[in-house]
């Protein structure tokens, strides 16, 4: 489906750059799960998977367009710099906050399940500090990014860590208190939809509010016309979807779409309809199968092997909160901070293989 996403295009300048993206993931994805094939490599594996997050959101921070959404956050961010690098290829208004959001998802979410049950064997005081403080400016750089996409993503992955912990631990204190704040959260997130009321909700949707405590909520109208004519496009090229990254031109040639003709809309800002864009529904089909595989794969390592249990939850819950974030916006695939999701399909595999080597050799 990605050949044919290449042949069916009528914007080669825009389709090729992300079939050359997309193929590197592929081979990211096979060659980490042939590099690490075993406990040391699986090890260095793991920590240059950390430091390439990092190196994503190190070069997302100094190239960022930092946007004022948020009155509380202002002040904060009116005295970050922006802009103090340009990464090739990107826009030249420079790296969007949403996009810088969704490239930290992973990692924020790999972090906080390394904190909850890792054990390292050497200095574990003094690696689980530095894992606490990177953890901690992960997250409050999430929170400055002021993507709200981001925020929901971070807490649906959040809650999702939890909920795997709580299943995948034996009976036992901790256990017990991951299950106590999984029930808390459900039970204030029953409340305040209680509180809010369904009408409400519906209307919020319907007609989102211009000023609120989180900014303006004007980008959901924004959003679901994107959709709408994303959906007609998919109805349109279901086979063959209208070729890999162009629906952004594709859209204003085919379709009414209600935004000024000069402004970017980048992508469909779902993953999903995306990827039905792109590949068509077969390559939607595919790319499904990979993440039912990778969490089929994942869990597996998480309830047979206690050492590597906190890596193999964090990049599960990880790739919940990244696609949770995806609902509303995009890492598109084929764009660079794409590869940190090819990256821990790879980590995954590689953790499978050696739990099953590990089984087999004490049969």
């Amino acid at each position: 489906m990605l050949i044919i996403g290449i042949g069916v295009t009528a914007d080669p300048d825009i389709t090729l750059p992300k079939a050359t993206g997309l193929i590197l993931g592929l081979a990211v994805w096979r060659y980490v799960s042939i590099a690490t094939q075993s406990q040391r490599r699986l090890g260095w594996g793991l920590l240059g998977f950390i430091l390439l997050g990092l190196g994503f959101a190190f070069l997302g921070m100094l190239s960022v367009d930092w946007k004022d959404k948020i009155s509380f956050l202002t002040l904060i961010v009116d005295r970050l710099p922006s802009r103090l690098i340009q990464i090739p290829e990107s826009a030249a208004s420079g790296v969007g906050a949403n996009q810088l959001a969704g490239t930290i998802e992973i990692h924020f979410i790999l972090l906080l399940s390394l904190l909850i049950g890792w054990r390292p064997q050497r200095r574990a005081i003094i690696v689980r500090a530095g894992l606490l403080f990177l953890t901690i400016v992960i997250a409050g750089l999430l929170v400055i990014t002021q993507s709200r996409s981001g925020w929901i993503g971070g807490v649906g992955g959040i809650f999702t860590l939890l909920f795997l912990w709580g299943v995948a631990l034996p009976p036992s204190k901790k256990r017990y208190a991951i299950w106590f704040v999984v029930a808390i959260i459900i039970s204030v997130t029953v409340v305040g939809v209680i509180e809010i009321g369904p009408e409400a909700i519906i209307e919020l949707w319907d007609d989102p509010a211009q000023e609120t405590v989180i900014g303006q909520l004007g980008t959901l109208n924004f959003r679901k016309e994107v959709w709408q004519w994303g959906m007609v496009a998919v109805q349109d090229f279901p086979f063959t979807g209208t070729g890999l990254g162009t629906f952004r031109r594709v859209v204003k040639r085919l379709y009414p779409l209600n935004v000024p003709f000069d402004y970017d809309i980048a992508h469909a800002h779902n993953i999903f309809l995306q990827v039905a864009l792109d590949v068509g529904l077969p390559g939607l089909v595919a790319y499904l199968a990979i993440l039912i595989n990778a969490v089929m794969i994942g869990w597996q390592v998480a309830k047979r092997d206690e050492q590597l249990r906190p890596f193999a939850l964090g990049l599960l819950a990880g790739l919940a909160a990244l696609h949770i974030y995806g609902l509303t916006d995009v890492i598109a695939p084929g764009s660079k901070p794409g590869l940190i999701f090819w990256a821990a399909l790879g980590l995954l595999t590689a953790m499978h293989q050696i739990t099953l080597e590990s089984e087999a050799g004490k049969a």
